[in-house]
């Protein structure tokens, strides 16, 4: 299942113009609320660049996960780099460290100023309908100050999926390709 969702990172990044240091969610979900199922794994993915003047030695990542998350069902996926440690701290604060990562700046090193950690995890059983989940990482390069992601948004629906049906109808006594559309839908 991941595979799927890796291209479609991959189209974002060629679409449009980003910070290099930004969170993606998958599944998006529908609509601006990003409405998903109950039972969906989400998939996260923290990308960072190094946009200094010099090597970046250690990079940390701290990420507040929502409170309806479950912590029990979090597995780091894959990273660009190694990390050297992954903690889970009270108020379920995921930590990932990169010490001794070097990770080149980008002006020496465009394509190896980059990194990424992929984690999933799933929503807690039982949740209401129309609860939101939001999701926002820090990352922090040596000693500088944090550099904050865009926060991910996605809300559990009963239906997440728009019903967007219509009838059309077709006058006979119409000379023309004219029809009257009727909104039948339920969202």
């Amino acid at each position: 299942w991941w595979g799927k969702y890796t291209s479609n990172w991959i189209t974002e990044m060629d679409e449009c113009a980003c910070d290099p240091n930004d969170k993606l969610i998958a599944p998006k979900g529908c609509g601006p609320f990003g409405n998903i199922n109950k039972s969906d794994t989400l998939m996260y993915r923290v990308r960072f660049q190094n946009v200094g003047t010099g090597p970046a030695h250690n990079i940390i990542l701290r990420d507040k996960l929502d409170e309806d998350l479950d912590i029990t069902t979090l597995k780091i996926a894959a990273s660009s780099h190694p990390f050297t440690r992954v903690e889970i701290i009270p108020d379920n604060v995921l930590i990932i460290s990169f010490e001794g990562i070097n990770l080149p700046d980008s002006a020496s090193d465009p394509l190896g100023s980059h990194g990424f950690v992929d984690f999933s995890i799933k929503p807690k059983d039982n949740l209401p309908n129309n609860t939101a989940i939001t999701n926002q990482a820090g990352i922090y390069f040596d000693r500088n100050e944090v550099v904050m992601t865009n926060t991910t948004l996605n809300t559990i629906r009963d239906n997440p999926y728009p019903i967007a049906d219509f009838e059309a109808n077709h006058s006979c006594t119409s000379t023309g390709l004219v029809y009257d559309f009727s909104y039948t839908g339920g969202t």
